[in-house]
């Protein structure tokens, strides 16, 4: 290359890749197939590739690569392009660093590094194996060598979006470990030999060359660090969750993005529309609802709709509800007021209107509209959820919706538990439990969580744990309970605890429960807020 020639930064990072990539490995059938299959493998989207695949000449293969880095281009008006660069910086680097007898960007490490860039954090802990000539070694000296990768977050994730811990160990190769669960003198030997002549190693992994790290867990750390986890295999329910959130493609996101732009694009147009000819400005409001089982056919749907209007000027607000079936007629619906009085709503995060109803349903698919106008102004909001109800014995454990709650009052005798006479609440043992009005919890006061299992025929119930978490810290955790099934394919769980021992502040109750029979579990969490207590 003369000194005169000139290249973009991208440009001279796509060359190292390119020649990182053929070096050692073999080239594919061809630069394009290269292109595919080895560089833009992770961030490529489905329908991306399909097309691509459809090319027959290289120029639409060239063109078409260009516009695939210039959807992607977080500043087009500039001749550089940010996201390209970092892609390829990742990809060198996956393939100098993470080796492991397969190209670097194979590896788990690599894809995520490709994925995710440097983790916010890295640790590792080095192999505890013991050699001992009995079988009686504790468990916790048989751990392999473990890397443990944080980041802070994953923005674009579905699940989950807080802090997430990656686990990777060792899966393939020789390592000290193999030798020590040997039981016959030969292994022992073996072993002892091995370590007199490469102990203490730079890569404390024996025939290093070999040694591919796998991820086995991923998770937060309220789930990676609990004492006493219940976790059953990797790769089951709540773990394949924060897989696919990591593993997803860019490319998938992007169209998304693009997906919901258009969309957002087509609301904005038809209110325009609107305003133009009846006078409508949008209101942006969130809509809740859980679904409790009270008996054969039988559903309580407490809903809670929630909006920021500290700032619109009106105390008055409007509000429609409906429950439609599956061919669109109206089940039931109301026409109902809320009043929020601004002078008197307390700190600013308060300041919002909060509303709470609710609906009873037969078993069915519904879908829930809800409008809220405010008062006389012409902001008005509409939100829409589906609604899935149904009693059948569902293949791995489910977990209803969490009711956190102070309202409780005894149900007296000869009340029946099923039916119109309840109207708001659900009854757990002759208690009758009613949605709190606010999220917000005195600590002189208990919290009464209560929730629904929906287990597997062959299951007899599942084995639950609650974990109490603060910024990102697990503060209380109950002990493990076995909670049985009751009726049909259902087992509850209904329990108060005291909030005196905890500091003010927002909480998270994170409920876990394990069905050993399904072998499968599920993780659910709810929010509130603990005032300070009075002076």
């Amino acid at each position: 290359m003369s000194p005169k020639t000139s290249c973009s930064a991208d440009r001279l990072i796509a060359l190292a890749a390119v020649l990182l990539l053929s070096g050692g490995i073999g080239l594919a059938r061809n630069k394009y197939e290269k292109w595919l299959q080895e560089e833009v493998v992770w961030i490529i989207s489905e329908a991306e590739k399909k097309a691509f695949k459809k090319l027959e000449d290289d120029e639409s293969r060239e063109g078409f690569i260009e516009e695939f880095w210039r959807r992607r281009d977080p500043t087009p008006s500039t001749e550089r392009n940010e996201y390209k660069e970092e892609h390829y910086r990742r990809l060198v680097f996956a393939n100098e660093m993470f080796r492991e007898g397969i190209p670097g960007w194979k590896t788990d490490r690599g894809r995520v590094f490709i994925l995710h860039g440097t983790p916010d954090n890295e640790s590792f802990s080095k192999s505890r194996s013991q050699i001992s000539p009995t079988r009686e070694i504790p468990s916790t000296a048989r751990n392999p060598n473990t890397i443990v990768w944080s980041y802070h977050q994953i923005p674009d994730a579905k699940y989950y979006r807080g802090e997430i811990r990656l686990v990777f160990q060792p899966s393939g190769g020789m390592n000290r470990q193999s030798f020590v669960m040997g039981e016959s003198k030969t292994a022992q030997d073996r072993a002892e030999e091995l370590s007199r002549r490469f102990f203490p190693a730079s890569d404390p992994n024996w025939f290093e060359a070999d040694v591919r790290y796998r991820l086995v867990m991923a998770g937060p750390p309220a789930v990676i660090n609990a004492r006493g986890a219940e976790l059953p295999n990797s790769g089951l329910g709540e773990f394949s969750r924060y897989l696919d959130d990591i593993f997803r493609s860019p490319g998938e996101l992007l169209e998304e993005r693009e997906r919901e732009r258009e969309r957002r694009a087509a609301v904005a147009k038809e209110l325009a529309v609107v305003d133009a000819n009846v006078g409508f400005e949008p209101l942006e409001v969130a809509l809740s609802c859980q679904a409790f089982w009270r008996g054969p056919g039988q559903w309580w749907l407490p809903l809670e709709i929630t909006g920021g209007v500290a700032d619109l000027g009106a105390e008055r607000f409007d509000i429609y509800a409906a429950l439609l079936d599956g061919d669109g007629q109206v089940f039931d619906e109301f026409v109902d007021s809320a009043q929020w009085d601004g002078a008197a709503a307390g700190p600013r995060e308060a300041q919002e209107l909060r509303y709470s109803n609710f609906f009873t349903a037969p078993s069915g698919d519904f879908l829930l509209r809800t409008v809220v106008r405010g008062g006389e102004s012409r902001r008005t909001g509409i939100t829409e959820q589906p609604v899935k109800l149904t009693e059948a014995a569902p293949v791995k454990v489910k977990l209803g919706g969490l009711l956190l709650t102070n309202r409780m009052e005894l149900v007296p005798e000869g009340t029946s538990i099923q039916g119109g006479e309840l109207g708001e609440g659900i009854v757990f043992e002759r208690v009758r439990l009613r949605p709190s009005r606010l999220d917000r919890f005195r600590p002189d006061s208990y919290l009464f969580l209560y929730f629904q299992l929906w287990l597997p025929r062959e299951s007899p119930g599942a084995r639950v744990s609650v974990t109490f978490i603060r910024e990102g810290r697990v503060v209380k955790r109950s002990k493990p309970r076995q909670v049985k099934r009751t009726q049909a394919n259902l087992a509850e769980y209904g329990s108060a605890f005291p909030l005196e021992d905890l500091d003010p502040g927002r909480y998270v109750v994170q409920v876990q429960a394990i069905d050993h029979a399904s072998r499968s579990y599920v993780i659910r969490r709810a929010s509130f807020g603990l005032e300070p207590r009075p002076e």
